[in-house]
């Protein structure tokens, strides 16, 4: 994949330690002479970003090689140094996983949904699940996102870690983000196109089951105040559904630019049908229609979505940044 370029030394620190640890997420192990490569960063200011990040506990150098000959060690992002929890809650199903700070998850769980409960008990109850057995403890979580479909998600309001709160690092977010299953989704779906190696700016994600709600990620980055979904019953015909795609993406097409639109399908629906008809009705309305896809994630997209941007939080401040850009920042004067 592109990847942005390094800040020169008039900019700041923190800013380097974070595409460092971008880079680490999307690319897995690699070494301080490929870091440098990719940035144009000196091997000097490269070391002491990796020698940061080790003394912050957020890499480990595992010994690994990475190359024939005479090979530079291995970095990889330590998984213990960020917990998190995310939960997916569905109409009928809810599923939790927890990960580290690298984003693999340790621990899933699924369960029938209590229609009685409301999510955030929900959310709570599959901690407890999770937690059992992984030797993490409450206190040892940095975060968490609550995703809820249906009506019970409208408010888009995010749950996380505590009663009823989201929790970054030690700290209370007195304000939760607002998060939403086609949210997820779409992080979810970009990043795994840029691991893929397709070169993605602008995306939106939107569930074949519920069109009026799409996720977008912009700039590479996503975009949390995208259009909630509709607690509308699933359109009868497939001409509805196509009809409220256009309408839900048309718009948007001509105001950001979207390269790419991806199509899910919740509640069994399968959104292949939708394909081709989608593709002839933005290619007619659309001066440069966009690329459309099916879902590569399926029913995990939300989850690993969430893991996503869950870590995003958590490395925030963990590198002491209130900003998670992915352009230079320039030294305060």
């Amino acid at each position: 994949m592109r990847f942005p370029a390094g800040a020169t030394p008039q900019f700041t620190r923190v800013h380097n330690l974070r595409l460092a640890v971008d880079w680490l997420r999307t690319g897995g192990p690699g070494s301080r002479a490929d870091f440098a490569r990719l940035t144009g960063l000196s091997k000097p200011t490269v070391s002491a970003i990796f020698e940061d990040l080790l003394d912050k506990g957020l890499v480990r150098a595992d010994g690994a090689t990475v190359r024939t000959g005479r090979p530079p060690v291995a970095f990889a992002l330590a998984p213990e140094a960020a917990w998190v929890l995310v939960a997916e809650i569905g109409p009928d199903t809810c599923r939790a996983l927890l990960a580290g700070f690298d984003g693999v998850p340790l621990a899933e769980v699924e369960r029938p949904r209590r229609r009685t409960d409301d999510p955030r008990q929900e959310a709570r109850r599959l901690r407890e699940l999770l937690l059992r057995g992984t030797g993490v403890t409450v206190a040892d979580l940095h975060g968490g996102v609550l995703a809820v479909h249906g009506r019970d998600g409208a408010s888009g309001r995010t749950a996380a870690t505590g009663a009823g709160q989201g929790t970054v690092g030690r700290e209370t977010v007195a304000e939760p983000i607002q998060v939403r299953p086609s949210q997820l989704a779409a992080y979810a779906e970009h990043r795994h196109l840029l691991n893929a190696g397709r070169e993605v700016e602008h995306l939106a994600f939107v569930d074949v089951a519920d069109p009026s709600g799409v996720g977008l990620v912009l700039h590479r980055r996503p975009h949390l105040a995208a259009r909630p979904g509709s607690p509308r019953p699933v359109p009868a015909t497939p001409a509805e559904t196509l009809a409220r795609l256009v309408d839900a993406l048309v718009p948007l097409a001509l105001a950001t630019g979207l390269e790419t639109v991806v199509l899910g399908g919740s509640g069994g629906l399968d959104p292949t049908g939708m394909l081709r008809p989608l593709r002839a009705e933005l290619a007619r309305r659309l001066p440069e229609p966009p690329a459309v896809l099916r879902s590569a994630l399926g029913d995990r997209a939300v989850l690993l979505g969430g893991t996503h941007l869950a870590v995003d939080l958590a490395a925030r401040t963990l590198l002491h940044t209130d900003s998670a850009r992915t352009r230079p920042l320039r030294e305060a004067s």
